[in-house]
């Protein structure tokens, strides 16, 4: 994986919008290990996300897991993140009408990266909405069964999400059975895009690609 492939998936929320309509955007991290992450670096996220209109979710990866020496550890203080993890795997955000849940990794050894479907979300109220964020490898047959941190279409269909947000591809790629909605962004650096996905009362998540110039997204 190079080093500037996905690190984590995380989710940004955007500020209510009028009407049932929810909005978030999704896109790995990008970052490398969790060595390469100097305070002068961490000061810089930390002033970003506190001049940010929304929350960040980051679910720690398999480059950035909370180990003693996370770099999510060691970040300065913003009321802007919400690390899964640090310390809940669940959390509401009633602002936006949304759950997030995660299953952080916290060592680089193999685990499996998904809340257990026992470890369900709070109970709904009308028009709430869950996501779940994971990252590891989606298993699209048998030659993928010899990789670390897999993801079967039976764990996807037993979160009972209305979007699972995953990160570890460099790739945009929609994996899973039909209806369940689940997403790999990819790399912003790779794939030069990042996936915006609108929730309204009454219907499945819609997920709309935004392409990236210079980093940037661009207008529409």
């Amino acid at each position: 994986m190079a080093a500037t492939a996905a690190s984590a998936a995380c989710g940004r929320w955007s500020a209510p919008l009028p009407g049932p309509e929810r909005r978030c955007w999704c896109s790995p991290a990008t970052s490398s290990t969790t060595a390469a992450c100097p305070p002068a670096l961490l000061d810089t996220f930390a002033r970003v996300l506190d001049a940010a209109p929304f929350t960040t979710v980051v679910l720690p990866g398999n480059h950035d897991p909370l180990i003693d020496a996370s770099p999510y550890r060691r970040l300065p203080a913003t009321d802007n993140l919400r690390v899964l993890g640090l310390p809940d795997a669940i959390i509401e955000l009633p602002d936006v009408a949304l759950v997030v849940r995660g299953k952080a990794h916290e060592t680089y050894d193999d685990m499996h990266p998904l809340p257990a479907p026992t470890a369900a979300p709070p109970a709904k109220t009308a028009g709430v909405r869950a996501v779940v964020v994971a990252h590891g490898h989606y298993v699209a047959g048998p030659g993928d069964l010899h990789r670390a941190w897999l993801i079967r279409d039976g764990d996807i269909a037993a979160l009972g999400a209305d979007y699972v947000a995953l990160g570890h591809w460099d790739r945009r790629e929609r994996v899973g059975a039909h209806p369940h909605v689940a997403y790999y962004s990819g790399s912003p650096d790779l794939a030069q895009s990042i996936n915006v996905v609108r929730m309204r009362d009454g219907a499945p998540a819609a997920v709309f690609v935004r392409t990236l110039i210079d980093g940037r997204e661009t207008p529409g």
